[in-house]
């Protein structure tokens, strides 16, 4: 790997920790759910767990840090993100699921159990040989096998759509990678880079558009839809700001986001000032809005 694309992928991790960390508790739920194939209630009860450990090598200690890992209602999910292909993927996701079962071991009549987390591989960007899922292989002494299976999720092989639909609007920052292997390419012209400006433009409306669409259903909340918009200005900046073509892009995304924060801004400050109006304290109106984020109704002073 070369030192750009260590630093591009440093970013990217950066980015992915930073947005789960500060998503709503919802739209962290809504997203694992989309992931993973579960159905936890989006008012469901989230917590971080400790993603760093020692390496059992013998001949040296080793810090171990994996992406994320996520628990919902005591069930743990852990979730490792990948720029391009690696081939020791399955070995390491499985150290870091190991790491987690042991600090969350349990012990009863003389068995020790061992809980491995749900895990999935999230592939900003693919190749030919990105495979569906990895497995690591334990052979028992008995000879018997078993699979340890960790299926992938291929970010730009979905569409907007499907992303929409099953809620994991918290990846749509990374969608815009969908351009820039063929801009960095040495053979792409300015006209052909132009035409991806284009296509780029009308990437980022559909993305903007679907991010109103579930903050008005209420599947993301007013503070969850800026984050989104702000690290889509945040990647594209990253990515494209050395290319002239990509200039008026830039100024719509930015546009489109300095109006949603003031309007976010200004309806926050509308619905408080409202509450205070009506008499509610501070503590009140604090667990008010956070009702609202986890999507539940309001209780009545």
């Amino acid at each position: 790997m070369t030192e750009n694309n260590r630093e591009t992928l440093q970013l990217f991790d950066l980015m992915f920790k930073y947005m789960l960390k500060e998503a709503s508790p919802p739209a962290l739920v809504h997203l694992i759910n989309g992931l993973f194939g579960t159905s936890y209630p989006p008012a469901s009860t989230v917590t971080f767990d400790a993603t760093e450990s020692v390496s059992a090598d013998a001949e040296k200690l080793e810090k171990i840090t994996s992406d994320m890992i996520v628990t919902i209602a005591g069930d743990a999910f852990l979730i490792e993100a990948q720029i391009g292909d690696d081939e020791n993927i399955a070995l390491r996701v499985f150290q870091y699921g190991f790491a987690h079962s042991l600090r969350h071991k349990t012990d009863a009549e003389n068995v020790i159990t061992l809980t491995l987390p749900a895990a999935r591989i999230i592939y900003w960007e693919t190749t030919r040989k990105t495979p569906d899922k990895v497995t690591l292989r334990l052979l028992f002494p008995d000879k018997s096998p078993h699979d340890y299976e960790i299926e992938a999720f291929k970010v730009l092989k979905q569409s907007v759509a499907t992303l929409g639909e099953r809620n994991m609007a918290l990846l749509f920052p990374f969608y815009l990678l969908k351009f820039r292997k063929a801009v960095r390419k040495p053979s792409t012209t300015s006209e052909q880079r132009k035409k991806l400006a284009g296509e780029m433009k009308a990437l980022l409306r559909e993305l903007a558009d679907m991010v109103e669409e579930k903050r008005a259903a209420r599947l993301l909340s007013g503070g969850d839809a800026a984050m989104i918009l702000e690290r889509m200005e945040q990647m594209h900046e990253e990515l494209y700001r050395t290319y002239a073509e990509f200039e008026e892009t830039k100024m719509e995304l930015q546009e489109r986001l300095k109006t949603h924060w003031q309007d976010y801004l200004q309806q926050g400050e509308q619905k408080i000032i409202g509450l205070m109006e009506q008499g509610y304290s501070l503590e009140q109106i604090k667990k008010q809005l956070m009702q609202e984020s986890a999507q539940t109704p309001p209780q009545t002073r």
